[in-house]
């Protein structure tokens, strides 16, 4: 049997954990600005300078279990948010990449 390495891509994403997540300022500042390395190891993947990432979000299940249990809400309700704002491609734009679970 031969396989076939397909690399990663937006439609193939690679999801990296988390490796190094620290502060760079002091705990008096009133700026915050992170340090956040990535494990891309078995990836096949190397960094070069301009690369970018998306975050993909993931909330631990059993806390929003126990929100949803606190509220009283339907885990498993669809819901549409509908912006009144007025800035739709902001908004579309969060919207498609920043997934809220509940």
């Amino acid at each position: 049997m031969i396989f076939f390495y397909r690399p990663y891509d937006a439609k193939n994403p690679f999801l990296a954990p988390v490796k190094v997540n620290r502060e760079l300022h002091g705990p008096t500042s009133d700026r915050s600005c992170m340090h956040i390395e990535f494990n891309v190891e078995g990836s096949k993947m190397r960094y070069e300078t301009g690369d970018h990432l998306a975050v993909y979000p993931v909330n631990n299940a059993e806390l929003v279990n126990k929100i949803g249990e606190q509220c009283g809400a339907n885990l498993d309700t669809v819901f549409t948010l509908t912006n009144t704002d007025g800035i739709y491609l902001l908004s579309v734009f969060l919207f498609l990449f920043s997934p809220i679970f509940m």
